[in-house]
């Protein structure tokens, strides 16, 4: 009688978890999509909730949460460095040939011979508080757009040439720059600045406490108007206008100190994303998703948007990935994964449970086993180039209850459920 309630105990659980879990992943890659590129480095989020992707010589792809869209607008592929969105709904893409604008109907592209842009090469973009664009450029120089003119505002007070990789708008409207050295190793060059439209204030790590690092990723602005700095190797830093702090994998939960992307959501949480997985920090404590624990296809995050759903969309280098604790809202999944699938067997099991996987990706295959919180209770993994192949494990000391079973390989991912039942 025991294992008879046992079992529809579980047969209800299995319902349940068919039915009225969403998945906290959902990963587009080439192989399940028409996104163009799996290497994503820049996104933006317009007013309608559709999805601009840039990636590494491939243009920009829309994404509609259930329809894919390719402007191939330049003659061939190239990286878009940054993506904004006005106040007008248009769209902003900033590349090695010049600016790009959007306006639903046709791509507008500005370079220095057709507008006041000094030279063609554009590292990033961002809309102030009265919907003007500003752009940066290296030389240490930010640009005030126009489309007839264009007003520059150079930097002279580095000590050397810097590329702008990030502008930012605190409450007041001060601008402040992020500076990335493409040329030097000198791991003490990270400079953050700020602007008042007249003077330059320049954080370095010698007047300040801004940890050293060779380039300052990205820079974002919460609600208190506190600044949040992620760079290369030195950690994320919080400046408030008064004190500096710094978080860095010997003092805090963060799993890497070298930091790509940041997003801040309706409840000044930061969402981090270094090259070792996705952190999140509510001003407490760190929670991390990586590759070991969850269904994130890389531990390189590149860049972070947040949509009205508080769905995290999270460009890697290994496709596009999009999170929300407790399951993922709106966005219709891929129909089919190609290149890898699982079956499991007895289930459910008692003692002993077989797993046979099949796999047309030329990378290293894992299973993994969770159990319901997410806790990893087992995994293989199997050497780059294997087809096919079948792995029994012994699940006699698991608890009963249902599990999951998921195998990666080369960015793609399969789950199937099973229960223990005794």
């Amino acid at each position: 009688m025991r294992n008879i309630i046992s079992f529809l105990i579980i047969t209800m659980l299995l319902h349940y978890f068919n039915y009225s879990q969403n998945l906290e992943f959902v990963v587009f890659n080439t192989n399940n999509s028409a996104i163009h590129d799996n290497v994503i480095i820049s996104l933006a989020i317009d007013s309608s909730n559709n999805k601009w992707i840039g990636g590494f010589r491939s243009n920009v792809n829309k994404f509609n949460n259930k329809d894919w869209f390719y402007y191939g607008f330049y003659h061939y592929a190239r990286d878009i460095y940054d993506i904004k969105v006005d106040k007008n709904n248009n769209i902003w893409l900033s590349f090695g040939e010049g600016l790009a604008e959007f306006d639903s109907s046709e791509w507008i592209q500005y370079t220095s011979k057709n507008s006041g842009l000094p030279y063609d090469r554009i590292f990033s973009i961002s809309v102030d508080l009265n919907n003007i664009v500003w752009l940066g450029l290296g030389d240490n120089m930010i640009v005030k757009f126009n489309k007839d003119s264009c007003k520059i505002f150079r930097n002279d007070n580095l000590f050397i040439f810097q590329e702008t990789k990030v502008i930012e708008f605190d409450k007041n409207n001060n601008v402040w720059v992020g500076y990335y050295d493409a040329w030097s190793e000198d791991e003490g060059l990270g400079i953050v600045s700020k602007f008042d439209g007249i003077n330059w204030f320049n954080f370095t790590p010698n007047n300040s406490g801004l940890p050293s690092s060779m380039h300052i990723h990205d820079l974002k602005i919460d609600s208190k108007n506190n600044k949040w700095i992620g760079t290369l190797f030195g950690g994320f830093a919080k400046f408030d206008d008064s004190l500096w702090t710094i978080y860095n994998t010997s003092n805090s939960g963060l799993p890497n100190n070298s930091i790509d992307a940041i997003a801040i959501d309706d409840h000044d949480v930061k969402w981090v994303g270094t090259r070792g997985g996705l952190a999140k920090f509510d001003d407490t404590s760190w929670t991390v998703w990586n590759t070991d624990n969850s269904d994130i296809p890389s531990n390189r995050i590149n860049c972070i948007v947040i949509d009205k759903y508080g769905n995290k969309w999270i460009g890697t280098d290994n496709g596009l990935a999009v999170f929300r604790e407790g399951g993922v809202v709106g966005v219709e999944e891929p129909k089919e994964t190609k290149g890898i699938s699982i079956k499991c067997y007895p289930n459910p099991a008692e003692d002993k449970v077989k797993f046979s996987f099949h796999s047309t990706m030329n990378s290293e295959v894992k299973l993994s086993l969770t159990n319901c919180m997410g806790a990893v209770v087992r995994e293989i993994i199997l050497d780059a180039g294997t087809l096919q192949s079948e792995a029994e494990l012994d699940v006699s000391d698991l608890p009963c209850g249902l599990y999951f079973a998921t195998v990666r390989s080369g960015g793609q991912v399969q789950t199937e459920k099973f229960v223990v039942l005794r």
